[in-house]
């Protein structure tokens, strides 16, 4: 009897910390490499965020001030396109949150982001890959706000102009 108290604590320590989870997203970014999205739902009404990656398990959302949302939570992109997945939550005003994930030589490029507005353009290129989202509370000057993944570093600046299309190829988003 003493065994089945120590079974069922270890199966509520385990089970009863998450009432769901839910599979938001799956998105091939090569040949070789899944990329899952899941939210866990808590019963404490809280939610976070799990990215596998071929079957590897992690948060979404790496950085401690953004895991175990309160709810609600509302997940504003999650698209798969020509090999680059964009994931992009808000979980209350003003910021959203998101990360954009490609593979190339094998490795995941990964962009992580925290702005006011939603992405609205991918750029890239063989080697590098990059968001464009609009500066919509001038957080920096300039119309645009850039990521660009390039040399295993990642470039945040502003900007008036978008990147050079001779150099990029341009995946639409939103408008």
């Amino acid at each position: 009897m003493k065994h089945m108290y120590v079974f069922i604590l270890l199966a509520c320590s385990t089970f009863c910390s998450s009432l769901y989870a839910k599979n938001i997203q799956e998105c091939k970014i090569s040949n070789d490499t899944l990329v899952k999205i899941n939210s866990v739902h808590s019963v404490d009404g809280g939610v976070s965020f799990r990215l596998i990656i071929n079957g590897v398990e992690g948060s979404a959302f790496p950085v401690a001030s953004y895991q175990g949302f309160p709810e609600p939570v509302s997940i504003v992109m999650s698209k798969c396109i020509r090999g680059v997945f964009v994931f992009v939550i808000n979980y209350g005003p003003p910021y959203q949150v998101g990360f954009l994930l490609r593979e190339y030589k094998s490795n995941i490029q990964r962009i992580d982001f925290s702005e006011k507005e939603i992405p609205v353009y991918i750029f890239q290129n063989k080697d590098e890959v990059g968001i464009v989202i609009p500066n919509l509370g001038n957080e920096v000057e300039g119309e645009y706000i850039i990521y660009k993944y390039k040399n295993s570093l990642i470039e945040y600046k502003g900007s008036d102009l978008l990147p050079d299309a001779k150099f990029y190829s341009y995946i639409k988003l939103a408008s």
